[in-house]
């Protein structure tokens, strides 16, 4: 039996065809979707304190509040080249060694100097000789007075006349080179104090055994005054060749940009998000992220704070820079890890979206040209 041709058959294909069309025209146009922006990113710490050498002598002290995006402190710290740098990492973390928690002004580093040290003690004993003759002036002399300063002469003389045996071996292992710089810069300066020792003691004896006359006393009170002062100066000096961390975080050998020491907050981290530049206007602060790690089995949800609209030109292209927050409270990021990041710019409908990414685009093409 023949099949008999249903009447209308097209009109009807094509009518269903028209109402699915404008089902999906309505709903492209007044249904809004969530819309993304996908991009790449780094995480760096909240704020990050940085010790490096820029030449023998000289170290630079960055700390930055990486949040914000301010400098906290910057230092150029310049040493004698003899002096010697000790950080004070005697505890390991679980992460290796020197990697431990470090408070706000703690000492992290000490540089010890050879030539400080010296020059410490002779003003010591500069001040100790006019602190004596200033005594002598004003309480005249005394038998049991002068006798201790004489056997004061002779035991240190005795101990210079010791030691000399022991310098002369050490100056012959140096030519043979046997010893290092830093033994023979020990066994110099023990020689020079003990040089020291014996000068004063011998200016004591030779203060005991002179008169005295009130413009004496005079001078020599004005004289130790004027000591105390360079002394204190120098001490000052000293003192301030302890670094200490202008941050509280986590302390570790290495670091950001070649650091010889480090210390980083790590319970808030920054997510530094570069956008091509071509989509930087969509990106705006206070928008949601959802952050993701490679090896870190969790979502991490931040929000941008700040936007940087200075570009960096890069072999990928041209980018803005975009700065988020997010908890790191369970301590699973750390300071480098790289991050796929999407930013949430918003809701709209598709047929809204398809046309500003074709003007967009007619722009980029033709304006740009």
């Amino acid at each position: 039996m023949e099949r008999v041709p249903e009447p209308n058959k097209v009109r009807n294909l094509v009518l269903v065809i028209l109402v699915a069309i404008g089902i999906l025209g309505v709903a492209g146009a007044f249904l809004e979707i969530p819309r993304s922006l996908r991009c790449e990113a780094v995480l760096d710490p909240a704020s990050r304190w940085t010790l490096a050498e820029l030449r023998p002598g000289s170290f630079q002290s960055v700390a930055e509040d990486l949040v914000a995006g301010r400098n906290l402190q910057y230092q150029v710290l310049q040493f004698d080249r003899p002096a010697f740098l000790t950080f004070q990492l005697s505890e390991g973390g679980p992460a290796g060694i020197g990697n431990v928690d470090c408070a706000v002004g703690q000492i992290v580093a000490t540089v010890r100097s050879t030539s400080m040290d010296i020059e410490v003690a002779e003003r010591m004993t500069s001040l100790r000789e006019a602190r004596a003759r200033l005594e002598a002036l004003r309480g005249g002399e005394k038998p049991e007075t002068l006798e201790a300063a004489q056997l004061a002469v002779s035991q240190a003389e005795t101990a210079m006349a010791a030691y000399l045996p022991h310098y002369a071996r050490y100056e012959e292992m140096v030519a043979s080179g046997n010893v290092s710089q830093a033994e023979w810069e020990e066994v110099i300066a023990h020689r020079d104090l003990l040089q020291l020792d014996l000068r004063l003691a011998r200016a004591e004896l030779r203060v005991l055994e002179s008169g005295a006359r009130p413009e004496d006393i005079a001078a020599a009170e004005v004289s130790a005054a004027a000591l105390e002062a360079e002394l204190a100066a120098v001490q000052a000096m000293q003192g301030a060749q302890e670094i200490r961390s202008p941050i509280a975080g986590r302390m570790r050998l290495g670091g950001y940009d070649d650091a010889l020491l480090s210390v980083t907050r790590l319970d808030t981290m920054v997510v530094r998000i570069l956008i091509p530049q071509h989509q930087a206007a969509a990106a705006r602060t206070g928008q949601d992220l959802r952050i993701h790690v490679d090896g870190v089995h969790e979502v991490f949800r931040g929000r941008i704070n700040r936007i940087d609209r200075r570009v960096t030109v890069t072999a990928g292209g041209s980018f803005m820079t975009a700065f988020g927050t997010v908890d790191n409270s369970d301590g699973l990021l750390d300071e480098g890890m790289l991050a796929v990041v999407r930013i949430h710019t918003g809701r709209s409908s598709p047929l809204g979206a398809l046309w500003r990414d074709i003007l967009k685009t007619v722009r980029r093409e033709f304006f740009s040209a």
